[in-house]
């Protein structure tokens, strides 16, 4: 079976790569991508960066592309860009939308978006996204009866407590420490100052990790010279592995977006045996309940984090049930393997069309 994969596939998007991985086991897959970055794909790849022409006008270029390959299959990534170009294409392949979660949270209700998202869901075979929140979302352009759950899902043999633990603890010196850990990239969605304030008020013996990048790592450096932070550590850009290692090695997760769907990385924390700690938004919800299995503050709460992160350090206790119930929801509902299997079923289904 011929699939075409249309997405930015850089390094930055692990989820693309992690899909390229598994579909190209069972798929003769081809990439097409207009991104301007490159792409971290070698095999069957049409990169043409968009230059100083607008994505959008890209259509018959992307047309001419795919008529080319001839796919059984159009898998198409971030409802507002890609499907909508393939759409404009008027390609007759089937094609399968896939929502990243900014795209319908935030972009798909400005116009012209709000009129295109409602042509996709026409044009698409299925609508896959990763939380109940963003299905709820697309009902108002008519997707409902398409639109079917399944996170981007967990490597749950390689997201796992213990194996790493006292390595990268030994590493960085943190051995007697409580280790927070926060993984989201320094942009204003993910809030991370809010993080930095709470770490003024977290106990002596608790420790900040801030992994990842942006453009606001200056601002956030600057924040912690302002108020000599000394237990807050920047780790930087962190390939899959080492995510992995360090959420073996931390004891907390924190993660305090203004909006967001369902996020790997909490579901690869939850599986690594930290304790979450979420903004109050709704695709969190559908992960954490409040006390049970984690913790839910304000987005801007900085005093209630740090009082739930101390509340954890002085009763280490409180963590134990809370792993064992964390794992077992990420199992049941985002094992990679099953949930890649789900979205191969998808693809099988809508080849026949």
């Amino acid at each position: 079976m011929k699939l075409a994969y249309l997405s930015d596939v850089d390094e930055s998007t692990i989820h693309d790569l992690k899909f390229l991985e598994e579909f190209s086991k069972h798929y003769e897959v081809y990439v097409i991508s207009f991104s301007r970055r490159k792409v971290a794909w070698k095999n069957n790849v049409w990169h043409i960066p968009s230059g100083r022409i607008s994505f959008y006008l890209r259509w018959k270029e992307m047309r001419k592309i795919v008529d080319g390959i001839s796919p059984d299959v159009v898998f198409a990534n971030y409802i507002t860009k890609y499907p909508i170009l393939y759409f404009m294409s008027r390609a007759k392949y089937p094609l399968i939308s896939v929502g990243w979660g900014s795209d319908i949270i935030y972009q798909a209700s400005f116009p012209p978006f709000s009129f295109l998202v409602k042509k996709v869901c026409e044009r698409s075979c299925c609508i896959i996204v990763d939380s109940e929140y963003c299905k709820k979302l697309l009902k108002k352009f008519g997707c409902s009866d398409k639109t079917e759950v399944i996170p981007f899902g967990v490597d749950t043999e390689k997201f796992k407590p213990g194996k790493y633990r006292d390595e990268i603890r030994k590493k960085e010196g943190l051995e007697d420490k409580t280790v927070v850990i926060s993984l989201r990239n320094h942009y204003k969605l993910y809030n991370i100052e809010t993080i930095l304030k709470a770490a003024r008020y977290f106990d002596e013996n608790v420790f900040l990790l801030i992994a990842g990048k942006g453009p606001r790592t200056k601002k956030l450096r600057k924040i912690v010279e302002k108020y000599s932070l000394k237990n807050v550590r920047f780790l930087g850009f962190l390939n899959r592995d080492d995510v992995a290692k360090y959420l073996d090695a931390a004891d907390i997760f924190i993660s305090v977006p203004f909006w967001d769907s369902t996020s790997v990385s909490l579901l690869e924390a939850m599986a690594s045996g930290c304790i979450p700690i979420l903004s109050d938004i709704p695709a969190n919800r559908e992960w954490v309940e409040n006390g049970k299995n984690g913790y839910i503050v304000g987005v801007k709460d900085y005093r209630k984090i740090a009082e739930v992160v101390n509340k954890i350090h002085r009763n280490p206790e409180v963590m134990k049930e809370m792993i064992i119930i964390n794992r077992e929801i990420v199992k049941k509902k985002a094992d990679r393997k099953k949930n890649i299997s789900q979205i191969m079923e998808i693809i099988e289904r809508c080849s026949k069309r």
